[in-house]
C-alpha cells in the first residue's frame, strides 16, 4: 500500500514541472500543468522561427488562435495505474504586436478521479531583443494537480541576425499537501531557416526537505508556420522529492526518459490539425504512452 502512495506522490511531484520540458519541453509533455506551459512556449518558438530575422518582430501571435484536442495516455502496468484521458481548449488572443494573452483549460479523468486545470499566459515584448512568457495556472483539489503554478521566463535575443535566443526560467508550485517546488532554468535556441534546435536545463528544489535535483530536455523543430511543423523532443533527468508518506520521511529519486514526435498540419490557410505520440519510462515503476490529436482554427 506504501508503495502505491509512493508512486501516486511521485507522480503528483513530476507534474508539478521538475522535468517540464522547454521553450517546449518534456514529461513535461505529459502531465497536465507542465503541458500547458510546454505548449504556449513552443507555439511561440514556432512564430519565431518564421519571424525572428524580420525588421519588426511580432513578440506575440500574428492572428488569434483556438485550438481543442483530446489525449489519452495509457500506464503500464496498467492495472495499477490505469489510463489518463483529457480535453484541452486553448484560446490565443492578440491584443497587439507586442502582447498576446493566452486561455488554457482542461478536463482530466484518471483512476484517482476527475480534475479540472486552468491557465492564463502573457507574452510580452517590451524592447529590441527582449520578450518575457509568464503564466499562472491552478487546478481543483486532487493528488495530481497544482493547486497554484507561476512560470516566468525572460528572453533575450543575441547576433546580428538575432536568430540565438537565450533564456531564464523561474517556477514555483504549491502543491495540495506540503509541497512545494522551486524550479530555475537555463536555455538556448538556435534558429535557421528551415529549422531550430534548443536545449534547456532545469534545477529543482523540492520541499519540505530542500531536495535538490537536474532535468534537461533537447528538442528539434523542423517546418514553417502555414505548412507544416515537426518537432522531436527527448527529456531525462533524477528528479528528487522527500517522501512524507512513508514512516522515516524517505528521500525519493528516479530516473526519467520521455521522448516525444509531435505533428502539425495547416489544410487551408487559416485552419489545420496537430498530433502527437510520445514514451515517457519513469525508472522500474511505469511506462507511459500518450496520444493527443486536435483541430486549430486562426482568425
Amino acid at each position: 500500500m506504501i508503495k502505491v502512495k509512493l508512486i501516486t506522490e511521485t507522480v503528483r511531484y513530476l507534474l508539478g514541472g521538475v522535468i517540464i520540458g522547454t521553450l517546449m519541453m518534456t514529461e513535461a509533455c505529459a502531465f497536465q500543468s507542465s503541458s500547458m506551459y510546454k505548449n504556449a512556449v513552443e507555439m511561440q518558438r514556432s512564430i519565431f522561427a518564421d519571424i525572428i530575422n524580420d525588421d519588426g518582430i511580432n513578440y506575440g501571435l500574428p492572428t488569434d488562435r483556438l485550438e481543442i484536442d483530446v489525449s489519452y495516455d495509457y500506464l503500464d502496468p496498467y492495472d495499477t495505474y490505469g489510463d489518463w484521458k483529457a480535453l484541452n481548449f486553448s484560446y490565443y488572443d492578440q491584443i497587439s504586436n507586442d502582447l498576446t494573452i493566452l486561455y488554457q483549460a482542461s478536463g482530466i479523468t484518471r483512476i484517482e478521479g476527475d480534475g479540472l486545470l486552468g491557465a492564463i499566459g502573457i507574452y510580452k515584448g517590451w524592447f529590441e531583443r527582449f520578450y518575457t512568457y509568464t503564466q499562472i495556472t491552478a487546478g481543483t483539489e486532487s493528488e495530481y494537480l497544482p493547486a497554484f503554478r507561476i512560470d516566468q521566463e525572460f528572453n533575450y535575443m543575441f547576433g546580428e541576425a538575432k536568430n540565438i535566443v537565450g533564456l531564464i526560467g523561474f517556477t514555483y508550485i504549491n502543491q495540495y499537501d506540503e509541497h512545494e517546488d522551486y524550479i530555475g532554468s537555463l536555455g538556448i535556441t538556435y534558429y535557421s531557416e528551415d529549422y531550430n534546435i534548443g536545449y534547456r536545463i532545469f534545477f529543482n528544489r523540492s520541499d519540505p526537505g530542500s531536495i535538490y535535483s537536474t532535468s534537461h530536455i533537447i528538442s528539434l523543430g523542423i517546418g514553417h508556420e502555414k505548412d507544416q511543423w515537426i518537432y522531436i523532443d527527448v527529456a531525462f533527468g533524477n528528479p528528487a522529492y522527500l517522501s512524507t508518506i512513508t514512516p522515516e520521511y524517505e528521500t525519493v529519486k528516479n530516473d526519467t526518459l520521455g521522448i516525444y514526435l509531435k505533428y502539425r498540419k495547416w489544410l487551408d490557410q487559416d485552419s489545420g490539425f496537430y498530433a502527437e505520440t510520445g514514451y515517457f519510462d519513469l525508472s522500474s515503476e511505469y511506462k507511459k504512452y500518450n496520444f493527443k490529436l486536435g483541430y486549430f482554427q486562426e482568425f
